[in-house]
């Protein structure tokens, strides 16, 4: 009697643990932040702040950005962010922060995810050129923007 308890809370266990990472919608193979961070000397706070100051701002109904942040010739990390609702809304950087340090502290390799009115995708690359590498795989209807100046390289998503 003993055993059948013992695995059934290992099994609950194991999918407690699983279960937030899957949900998360990780990457299982590729580049990890990690690598990029190591590369480049960029840290977690650096890259998540990056992407805060990047993304904060007004969005219209279902409008969606993106950024390609290159701090080296070896690692890069795109970064996708929409407003998935038919409204307009204001994105708080400290919003921006929280997911964006959910994201990359759970799923080393990259994710795309939704935390409430917003998805994301933020994906580790190998290389420097942002644009022979970007494939995004965000969620329709998408309206892509290109940015003034900033601390990202910008590019306008082509679909």
């Amino acid at each position: 009697m003993l055993a059948p308890r013992i695995t059934l809370k290992l099994v609950i266990g194991l999918l407690a643990i699983a279960l937030p990472t899957a949900s998360a919608g990780c990457y299982k193979r590729g580049p990890t932040f990690d690598d990029f961070y190591a590369s480049s000397g960029w840290t977690q706070n650096k890259l998540v702040q990056a992407i805060a100051n990047e993304f904060a701002g007004s969005y219209g109904p279902n409008e969606a950005r993106g950024a390609c942040f290159e701090a080296n010739a070896l690692f890069h990390v795109i970064v996708v962010l929409q407003h998935v609702k038919g409204n307009s809304e204001y994105m708080q950087a400290s919003d921006i922060r929280n997911d964006g340090y959910t994201e990359t502290g759970a799923c080393q390799h990259g994710s795309e995810s939704a935390h409430g009115d917003w998805w994301y995708r933020i994906d580790p690359e190998d290389g420097k050129n942002c644009s022979n590498t970007f494939h995004p795989s965000p969620p329709p209807p998408l309206n892509f923007y290109s940015f003034g100046e900033g601390i990202a390289n910008h590019i306008i998503l082509d679909l």
